[in-house]
């Protein structure tokens, strides 16, 4: 049968511990149960009140009791699960704030063989917020907020007392912190060496200082850091138990994996990025980005959103090399993009493969690669839409509001990036809300919540442009550039080339005054409306174009060829063969083929998620809330750019894409093997 052990370290608990020992001793268990006591040097009769408990009930229950000099809860815990011997271990207060009755809830699913590690909640079971202090409740809100952020889970409790482990894994861990700092210390251990934590909700009667209770405000502060030192240390803990052994080498193959893959995507957008001809002042500029920068375009902080004109802001103070600066970032914060892809493929496909294939198809994506290092926002934007892509999905799966919240804020930071977000923020993300979050009143609060990150991150630039240039939003350049796909439509109606038609609506344009250039915007889309309808909505309709790998944006980043050749006017009329000899022209078709073995990967992709979509619509019963995903999450930066199609815009949509590939290629090809 098997065995569980209850460790209770005690330090000056002579009113409770006789009391919470009847309660250990009395809870029902379908297990042996093995108390472990150990005091640790306490000054009051504590000593006296665990013998004559331990002399009445000696032959109820299999019990040990160990004392030692005062050294801090950690050092009683970890005497104590060093002479534990049961199949499971659990950690138990002698304060009576927890109900040994939540014994079962904890133990059964690492029983049932689903976990090896499982928490007590107390933040999963509502009826506890009402005993909570306000002060102990936010300490250990933040400890948990912080740990979700670093590691990637979803924690909603992680300093709770009921911290239950698979026995021979949690003797297999050597921590060193005496004091309360212990269970930061695990917990990072745990979850760094691939360990998932499980949470269940449990009851929790807390009591006051004055009673007893012995954490401060410097124990919070030291699980802080203690939080933040460990993720980024090396885990050097080896583990016991053959299952437990597996999972931690499993883990740290993936971890190696995901790094490697890293490092692959930092030195292709670099190598790919660097110009045969030797690199000029205008070398990574496009004819976009000088309105990222303040000094060199008389810059005006409502034309574009508002992120990446302080990061360009922020480096000019810093260095004089401002441009290069900004490209090294964009490539660091393309290539950590790996990150959040790899944990959405492996959270689709429940695979470590499926992460990887899809960080490797990110990390080859042509697109990604070309665009990187330019001085403009979509690399920015692509990174906090994947994380916000990624929220959100582990939001469906876990069901749980600190997810979606998550992918709130970070679906806040890209609309502050770009401010084609803002319609995610304040329609697709409330009404995906209602699908997602459970119960109810955690739909209002996570509605709430997305209410008050707009209306102070986002409404005080929406207020700026509207002072100004009498428009709603955060950047007005969304209106100045609708010539753009006025363009579009009237080259449609007239089969005229968009270049041609661009040109001469541009000149008609006010150039003096913004207010003027966003009536002639506005007047102009209207009239295009209603003088052609239909061509309208055919060029607003997905255009498939979009989808094309940007091998125009790898050839200038090389000094191959140069931009503002109207190749997309080209595309838009006569097609991308026409297209592809236009632009290539003068010379540098070879690249196409050196870039082959890149494309054909990033096919793959692409045929993948396919197939995902497919399966999704034929087990429509099961599978329905992915297809309201994808159109929320991908088809949205397809659907949005209406005619003007730039492979870049379509970048935030190949995250979920790529992790819908890695279920089809890795789950879907091993699923009928495991049936």
């Amino acid at each position: 049968m098997k065995k569980l052990s209850i460790i209770i370290p005690c330090y000056n608990e002579e009113k409770t511990v006789s009391t919470a020992l009847d309660m250990v001793l009395n809870a029902p268990l379908s297990v042996k149960k093995e108390i472990v006591i150990v005091n640790d040097g306490s000054t009051d009769n504590s000593a006296d009140e665990i013998r004559n408990w331990i002399e009445l009930h000696r032959k109820d229950c299999e019990i040990k009791y160990f004392e030692k000099e005062n050294g801090g809860k950690g050092s009683a815990v970890r005497m104590g699960i060093e002479n534990s011997t049961g199949d499971i271990v659990i950690i138990q207060d002698a304060d009576c704030e927890y109900d040994p009755c939540d014994y079962e809830k904890c133990i059964q699913p690492i029983l049932r063989g689903e976990t090896q590690v499982v928490y007590g909640s107390r933040e999963r079971n509502i009826r506890n917020r009402t005993k909570s202090s306000w002060f102990f409740y936010l300490g250990g809100l933040s400890v948990s907020l912080l740990f979700n952020l670093l590691y990637g889970t979803s924690l909603s409790d992680e300093p709770t007392c009921y911290k239950t482990f698979d026995g021979d894994l949690i003797r297999s861990i050597k921590f060193k912190n005496n004091k309360f700092g212990w269970e930061p210390e695990v917990t990072a251990k745990l979850l760094r060496m691939g360990f998932e934590i499980t949470e269940v909700p449990v009851s929790y009667y807390p009591r006051k200082v004055d009673e007893g209770k012995k954490i401060r405000l410097k124990d919070g502060f030291e699980a802080l850091w203690l939080t933040f030192l460990y993720r980024f240390s090396i885990p050097s803990c080896t583990v016991a138990g053959e299952k437990n052994i597996k999972i931690a080498a499993d883990a740290k193959r993936f971890s190696i994996s995901i790094f490697l893959i890293f490092v692959i995507a930092c030195l292709l957008r670099i190598l790919l990025a660097l110009p045969f001809g030797g690199i000029t002042e205008n070398w990574l500029i496009r004819p976009d980005s000088l309105s990222y920068c303040y000094d060199a375009a008389g810059f005006d902080w409502g034309f574009r959103a508002p992120l990446p004109c302080m990061l360009y802001w922020i480096l000019k103070q810093i260095t004089p090399y401002a441009f290069a600066v900004y490209s090294l970032v964009g490539i660091l914060l393309s290539s950590l993009i790996v990150f959040p892809v790899a944990y959405l493929g492996k959270l689709l496909s429940k695979r470590n493969g499926g992460g990887i294939f899809a960080a490797l198809l990110w990390c080859c994506n042509v697109t990604a690669i070309g665009h990187a290092p330019l001085i403009l926002s979509d690399t920015l934007f692509s990174f906090f839409v994947a994380w916000q892509v990624f929220c959100i999905v582990r939001a469906y799966e876990t069901k749980r509001l600190i997810d979606f919240a998550y992918g709130l804020g970070f679906g806040t930071l890209a609309a502050l990036s770009r401010g084609v977000n803002l319609p995610w923020i304040l329609a697709v993300a409330p009404i995906l809300a209602l699908f997602i979050v459970r119960p109810k009143w955690k739909c209002i609060l996570a509605l709430i919540a997305n209410f008050i990150l707009v209306l102070t991150l986002l409404f005080p630039f929406m207020k700026y442009n509207y002072d100004r240039y009498g428009v709603w939003s955060l950047e007005y350049n969304a209106y100045n550039a609708s010539v753009h796909n006025c363009s579009a439509v009237i080259a449609h109606a007239e089969k005229r080339n968009s270049n041609d038609v661009l040109a001469e609506l541009q000149s008609k344009m006010p150039k003096n005054y913004v207010k003027d250039s966003i009536k002639y915007n506005k007047e102009l889309f209207s009239s295009v409306i209603k003088k052609y309808p239909a061509s309208f909505i055919i060029t607003h309709l997905p255009q498939w174009q979009i989808m094309l790998p940007d091998v125009p944006a790898v050839s200038e980043n090389m000094g191959l060829s140069t931009s503002g050749r109207g190749t997309l006017g080209i595309l838009r009329k006569d097609g991308i063969i026409a297209a592809v000899k236009h632009y290539f022209a003068d010379g540098g078709a070879w690249l196409i083929l050196v870039l082959s073995p890149l494309l054909a990967f990033n096919a793959l992709g692409y045929i993948g998620c396919l197939i995902f979509l497919i399966h999704a619509v034929i087990n429509f019963k099961n599978r329905w809330m992915y297809i309201i995903l994808w159109g929320a999450l991908s088809f949205y930066y397809v659907f949005l750019p209406g005619p003007v199609v730039m492979p870049r815009y379509h970048l935030p949509a190949l995250v979920f894409a790529f992790a819908a590939a890695a279920w089809t290629f890795v789950r879907g090809t091993t699923a009928h093997k495991e049936n």
